[in-house]
């Protein structure tokens, strides 16, 4: 009988013991995660949360000596997805893929990819196929302007006047020449 209250009071001890032990582990962890990974795991929050997008500037027109433009500028959107927003991936494929005349599994993949924060889905999209996106009332589909350059005469004088790229960069003639002129100043919003 001795021999038995010894045992219990061992299994006792031991359970105790197992219990203090699981108990530190979980307090040095949680230590360990607020005090020495607490500002970097802030920061990280920080980005997620607070993420600023970029707002392209205006590039400048280009007129003739009559004060007539022949380079210009047109609103035009992006179309992007939070794929961590999206409720119906499926629907939302369908949608884009249909409006902006894109491949379904292509879009469906930006769509239903969890890992990546924002995918760019279409650039220069019209602002009719914006106004059919935006009265689906998709979830984590959002819309941003951008300027691209229009001109008004065609091929008039495209060796002079040069081109931009997508991004608004100039590539030759006049629109290179005079870039940094042209570019204007981007901001943040």
């Amino acid at each position: 009988m001795l021999n038995t209250y010894y045992t219990v009071k061992k299994r006792l001890l031991s359970v105790l013991m197992a219990t203090i032990f699981l108990f530190c582990v979980i307090i040095f962890r949680l230590f360990y995660i607020q005090i020495v990974w607490g500002n970097n795991l802030q920061a990280k929050a920080m980005e997620q949360w607070a993420r600023s997008l970029p707002l392209s500037a205006e590039r400048g027109r280009i007129l003739d000596t009559n004060g007539t433009v022949i380079v210009d500028n047109m609103t035009a959107y992006t179309v992007y997805v939070r794929a961590k927003s999206v409720t119906a991936p499926e629907q939302v494929a369908e949608t884009l893929s249909k409006v902006l005349d894109l491949n379904y599994n292509s879009v469906y993949s930006k769509v239903s990819n969890r890992g990546i924060s924002e995918t760019t889905i279409k650039r220069q999209v019209s602002a009719e196929d914006v106004s059919i996106i935006r009265s689906q009332n998709l979830d984590g589909v959002y819309v941003a302007s951008e300027t691209t350059r229009i001109y008004p005469y065609g091929d008039f004088l495209t060796q002079v006047l040069g081109f931009v790229s997508v991004d608004g960069v100039g590539q030759s003639g006049i629109e290179a020449y005079y870039d940094k002129y042209l570019a204007g100043i981007d901001g943040k919003f």
